[in-house]
């Protein structure tokens, strides 16, 4: 099938992408403003980069020394090679554990594995300490962005349906008007389904391999609180996320944070080693960490090796025209933009993402690539295997074949007419080039009759 009638492409509302232009130019100002405070900004992503090139060379080593580190402290480490074994684990936790009530983090990870879709079905009660991931599971809507949730919604619609919710919830003095307000009304509201015992769901950002350490970052505090407040933890981290030394975490945090969230640093900055300890006063006093593979592990020694670098790659999503207008159908739940056009097809089903690689630039904006990776053969490999996947159709490749072969053969094609040639010609290229694309026809002379003619004169 032609690719224009495969990719079925569907834009987002003219109202939407104005949101999402506007909102991404702002980060993206405030990006820039972010890395003009490093002082070598070129010194910097070499060095970030290094530290991912060596995490990832020795990753199966980093990774059993954070395991041993972690059960020397009483945790415990679970390996999930992929999202139905994760989402397994934490199922089992949550039985064995029996928590009162159940709060989930702003998570990558726990979006890749759709952990809030799951919970619903099952009909276990929880809730979302970041509001983003409440209003979006409201408004029945997908994640725009693997960060900032909300970056393509109008904020007075999101005031209009926070006060609906408030509404609901029958308080005694009528919900406020303004978004801040309602923001903080919010966090109130979910401090009130407190009750122990509890279990908090997060990611970490980064694995410590030599101290065992788990940290936190974000804006909210969402992260930081669930980690210190819950007595049951569980932790939900890609592989890649392991970095092999805790001194690694001062060249990497002021990039993190510009790149990602468009500040020189975080607001909160949480890093914790384990469960509970004697002579330490907060904290959860079971901790569970599962290490997801999800694929990762495939791409290690593959030609997509450093988007392990930066899975989410959120900083080209400022400049990438495609995903400033394309529909949030189109990607999975965890990877947009320039990372989902070239993961997605990799890790899920390369049938439901076949038009993503080819859609997507392969320009894209130097100073938006946190690891100076290589986007653009990346993109192109990507391409070339969902192709290679692609189910060969008989019929097309037997019209193909035969025409390549009157091609090489002069008296064979001198002797068809020019309609006869045209009309195989069309055929062989149609399901590449689709009913619509303008072919040329041949000529009722050929070359060589014209030149023989000519010759004579």
């Amino acid at each position: 099938m032609y690719f224009l009638k495969k990719a079925d492409i569907e834009l987002l509302k003219k109202d939407d992408q104005q949101y999402l232009a506007k909102n991404l130019a702002n980060l993206a100002m405030e990006t820039q403003e972010s890395l003009s405070h490093l002082p070598d900004l070129v010194l910097a992503k070499k060095r970030a980069k290094n530290i991912r090139h060596q995490a990832l060379e020795n990753l199966d080593t980093n990774l059993i020394h954070f395991e041993q580190k972690i059960k020397e402290r009483k945790g415990k480490v679970y390996w999930a090679e992929d999202t139905p074994e994760a989402i397994d684990i934490i199922l089992r936790l949550i039985n064995q554990t029996q928590p009162k009530s159940i709060f989930t983090g702003n998570a990558s990870e726990l979006q890749e594995i759709e952990l809030e879709g799951v919970l619903q079905d099952k009909k276990i009660d929880f809730h979302s300490t970041e509001i983003g991931q409440f209003l979006l599971r409201y408004l029945r809507k997908k994640s725009r962005h693997p960060l900032h949730h909300l970056i393509s919604e109008n904020e007075e619609k999101l005031q209009q349906v926070l006060r609906q919710v408030f509404a609901k919830e029958n308080t005694t003095n009528s919900p406020p008007t303004n978004l801040p307000e309602l923001l903080e009304l919010y966090k109130k509201t979910i401090v009130q389904y407190f009750e122990f015992p509890v279990m908090g769901i997060t990611n970490a950002d980064f694995l410590l391999a030599d101290s065992g350490g788990i940290f936190v970052s974000d804006n909210q505090g969402s992260q930081s609180w669930l980690a210190s407040c819950c007595n049951i933890h569980i932790v939900v981290a890609g592989i890649e996320r392991i970095l092999p030394k805790q001194e690694d975490l001062q060249h990497l945090l002021p990039l993190y944070a510009a790149y990602h969230h468009g500040k020189p640093h975080n607001s909160f900055n949480t890093l914790f080693y384990g469960p509970l300890q004697d002579d330490e006063v907060d904290g959860p006093t079971q901790l569970y960490v599962i290490l997801l593979d999800n694929g990762r592990s495939n791409l290690l020694n593959s030609s997509w090796r450093e988007m392990l670098y930066d899975i989410e790659c959120s900083a080209p999503l400022n400049t990438c025209p495609v995903y400033h207008n394309l529909h949030q159908q189109h990607y999975h739940a965890q990877f947009t933009g320039i990372a989902g056009a070239i993961l997605t097809p990799l890790l899920y089903d390369g049938e439901q993402y076949p038009s993503l690689p080819f859609v997507h630039l392969t320009e894209q904006d130097p100073q938006e690539n946190l690891f100076n990776m290589d986007v653009e053969k990346m993109l192109l490999k990507t391409r070339k295997d969902v192709l290679e996947k692609q189910t060969p159709n008989r019929v097309d490749n037997f019209v193909k074949k035969q025409y390549l072969e009157a091609l090489l053969d002069r008296k064979k094609l001198n002797a068809l007419k020019s309609g006869v040639k045209s009309f195989f010609f069309k055929q062989a290229l149609q399901q590449s080039l689709g009913n619509t694309a303008q072919l040329p026809t041949f000529a009722k002379q050929s070359f060589h009759d014209w030149w023989k003619t000519n010759e004579k004169k």
